[in-house]
């Protein structure tokens, strides 16, 4: 069989393969129970992974390079990290062993800070899902399909919420603990995805040097930060990349994004020089590698042909005289460069129209459903310290689009301006459920109020990885507004009548919990029920709500 019903083979099993990607991707973004993988059992039965293969978006469709095919190797002459994988062929013995080498052995984020790894531990729900998502790896090797993706979910459960732009540094540095995999197989990476990496890692930070040499700290906000993932997602289709004219006005919205609302007006554009340079060497490598393999199968006499530098090609089509052509995908047609053309003039700003963000959380653990007061006990005997000691605000509230699920948290400003910030930060419009305006008062060690909420709760607590600030969010629980107020209510009142008493004044102000409290908390059922406070059935309509993040840019 010739090559080029090799290469064409090999196409449409890249695209069989896609179409069957882009089904599941249509399965809801709320995670479900999973069937457990063969011989391991999920401690955690209501925890699932959304997964997610992607370094952007999902909705690219690929280009991909097909690799010439090579003389099959005797198996014989293949040493460990070439002949296919199985299990008892992996340079590790176990999955104890992969988790060392990816640094995980001590369950801890392990990204890079400053000199050090970090050592944040990992919380016990996604320990219950690393172990048995770590065995699932132990056949794969560098060349497998699912290696990045399956790298992607670990990162998901693993980084603490200060480390989530350091994906790409850690994927790499993971994918390297892998063996290579059958040399014959060279592993098949899209135009596109090569071109996405040329961005680097999404940054929820400013991008502004002053002439001193310093950086902008503030934020580009949520909104944004996700412009920057449509645009890169954009500028990786071939009506794109193809067309120096669109390339450059892409290239300007991209940079332009990556500004603070103080500096958005006057971009830089220091890295689109940069950005350009390396999509075109991609452009003209994958034009290289497609002509070179099938020139060399034509027979002789065979006689090729460019195709004249035009808009409909972008000048990187190559036309045979029996019609065979590279098989690039989505050449611009007259329609799509009609509506690019449209945009041309735009100022790069203002090319994404405003609009918060309203679809569905990507939950990356969900509670275990079993209610209990173990873990309220604990939090209640341990010392007030630090900012617990402060006096400030608890509050509840939703975002829209997610309803099902309410946010608690406590705050020493006013509630409008945290959650003014917080909706800048993810760009999501928050409606306030608690407190009222009216009825907004401060309560003493307000963070110790919210531990506890978080505790009693911890059973419907989620972990949701956010798209707008590129952190996780750990103090969101699935349960009714109703529930959760009459739980603030509880711990606030409780709190009011000054439980804990002064424990150390040097060095640090401490307080400790009095000894009548202690002997209480140590039947904690019956604690329970004697601070408990009754439940008013009330709808969110009733609720007196405040909506905030309209009017934020």
């Amino acid at each position: 069989m010739s090559w080029i019903k090799e290469a064409q083979k090999e196409m449409a099993t890249s695209v069989d393969s896609l179409s069957k990607h882009k089904k599941s991707d249509t399965m809801p973004t709320y995670p479900s129970r999973p069937n457990p993988p063969p011989q391991t059992q999920f401690n955690n039965p209501k925890a699932q992974i959304q997964s997610e293969d992607e370094l952007h978006s999902s909705e690219i469709v690929s280009s991909v390079l097909p690799t010439p095919p090579t003389s099959p190797q005797s198996s014989s002459n293949l040493t460990l990290s070439e002949q296919k994988p199985v299990e008892s062929q992996h340079p590790m013995a176990a999955a104890s062993d992969l988790k060392k080498s990816l640094g995980l052995g001590e369950f801890r984020c392990g990204c890079h800070a400053q000199e050090r790894r970090c050592r944040i531990r990992i919380p016990t729900a996604n320990k219950n899902l690393i172990n048995p998502h770590i065995e699932s790896m132990l056949t794969l090797t560098r060349s497998s399909p699912k290696l990045e993706a399956d790298l992607n979910k670990l990162f998901e459960l693993v980084h603490c919420h200060h480390h989530g732009d350091q994906k790409g540094t850690r994927l790499e540095e993971w994918k390297i603990v892998f063996p290579i995999g059958n040399a014959g197989i060279k592993p098949v990476v899209s135009i596109e995805k090569q071109i996405i990496k040329v961005f680097g890692q999404l940054s929820a930070r400013c991008i502004w040097i002053s002439l001193e040499g310093e950086l902008c700290k503030n934020s580009i906000g949520g909104q944004s930060v996700q412009n920057c993932a449509k645009t890169i997602d954009e500028i990786a289709k071939s009506e794109v990349y193809l067309k120096d004219i669109y390339l450059d006005y892409l290239l300007k919205v991209l940079e332009t994004n990556m500004y603070c609302p103080d500096h958005i007006g006057s971009p830089q554009f220091k890295r689109v020089v940069l950005w350009k340079s390396k999509v075109i060497e991609i452009r003209e490598t994958a034009t290289l590698e497609l002509m070179q393999p099938i020139e060399n199968d034509l027979p002789v006499g065979f006689i090729t042909h460019q195709v004249p530098n035009t808009p409909e090609t972008g000048g990187l089509s190559t036309k045979k005289i029996n019609k065979l052509t590279l098989p690039i995908r989505g050449l611009s047609t007259r329609k799509n460069l009609q509506s690019w053309s449209s945009k041309l003039n735009q100022d790069p700003v203002t090319f994404w129209p405003k609009a918060n963000d309203t679809s569905p959380f990507h939950v990356i653990v969900m509670g275990n459903g079993l209610p209990g007061y173990d873990r309220v006990q604990s939090k209640l005997q341990q010392p007030l310290g630090g900012r617990d000691l402060e006096d400030g605000y608890v509050y509840l509230y939703q975002v829209e689009g997610n309803e099902r699920f309410v946010k608690i948290g406590w705050t020493a400003d006013s509630v409008k301006v945290r959650h003014e910030k917080w909706a800048f930060d993810c760009n999501r419009n928050t409606t306030t459920l608690y407190p009222t305006l009216e009825s907004a008062t401060r309560v003493p060690n307000a963070r110790r109020v919210e531990a506890l909420c978080h505790e009693e709760l911890y059973h419907c607590r989620i972990t949701i990885s956010c798209k707008g600030c590129l952190k996780k969010h750990t103090e969101w629980f699935e349960t009714s507004p109703t529930e959760a107020i009459a739980v603030i209510k509880k711990w606030s009142n409780w709190i009011t009548t000054r439980p804990y008493q002064l424990l150390q004044l040097e060095p640090k102000v401490k307080l400790a919990l009095k000894e009548k409290e202690m002997r209480r908390v140590s039947d904690i059922g019956r604690f329970m029920n004697e601070i408990s406070v009754p439940v008013t059935p009330t709808v969110t309509s009733e609720l007196k709500i405040e909506k905030v993040g309209d009017t934020l840019s």
